[in-house]
């Protein structure tokens, strides 16, 4: 499971904030950004769909509880498709879900562990695979949820963990948010690896692993031990 982060990127064009299980996108993160060719893309999918808040963990709508979204925060490509509580909306309800970066812990000793975080090489927007719902509980309260979709780790993400987002590129983005049928061979493709290459990676404060720190400092590169000479 990897870790989205509460506050990404710089203060002047991002307002994407991660709050317990509840990942908030307000409509101006969009409209902010710096207008590289992929936030055009972005922004053009914003205006034939929709940029909408969800929560973060899936509710499906037959399900009797909404406490199953704790478990559901991420969906596991090699069994999203046929898995009850994804199979659904992997068919119908697929989403991006836009991000300059996540975090992940690596073990660094037998009780210490050091926070990264890793982009995008260029720093540009990454649009995750996610899946949406709408449930409705006995009080008819409406909740839509969504869930991000994870993979196999490619060699950089496997330095510090062994599981990673998928990350769409956006040749695919108009495919994966169609509603009309597609074949899921050729929605299982998009799921791979993104390529190492592409991504970059560095270390954060610790600070980063208490929720009730929410600021952009969190996303600023430090220095560790391993960056020292001779380390």
């Amino acid at each position: 499971m990897f870790s989205a982060p509460r506050f990404v990127g710089d203060t002047d064009d991002c307002t994407h904030v991660h709050q317990g299980t509840s990942a908030i996108y307000e409509q101006p993160f969009i409209f902010r950004l710096r207008l590289s060719a992929a936030r055009r893309r972005l922004l053009e999918l914003v205006a034939y769909t929709s940029l909408d808040l969800m929560r973060w963990g899936l509710v499906p709508y037959w399900a009797k509880d909404i406490k199953i979204g704790f478990s559901t925060i991420n969906a596991m490509a090699e069994t999203v498709d046929t898995k009850p509580v994804f199979r659904e909306a992997f068919k119908r309800r697929r989403c991006l879900v836009p991000i300059e970066a996540f975090y992940e812990w690596k073990k660094i000793g037998p009780k210490e562990k050091q926070p990264y975080a890793i982009a995008l090489a260029d720093r540009s927007i990454m649009a995750l695979a996610g899946l949406w719902e709408t449930w409705r509980s006995s009080a008819q309260e409406t909740i839509r949820s969504f869930t991000i979709i994870t993979t196999t780790p490619n060699e950089l993400c496997a330095e510090v963990h062994n599981r990673m987002p998928v990350i769409l590129p956006p040749e695919v983005w108009t495919v994966w948010l169609d509603e009309e049928p597609v074949e899921v061979a050729t929605l299982k493709g998009f799921l791979s690896p993104y390529p190492a290459e592409r991504m970059t990676l560095w270390p954060v404060d610790k600070r980063v692993g208490n929720v009730k720190n929410n600021d952009p400092s969190l996303i600023k590169p430090i220095s560790t031990r391993q960056d020292a000479p001779g380390a």
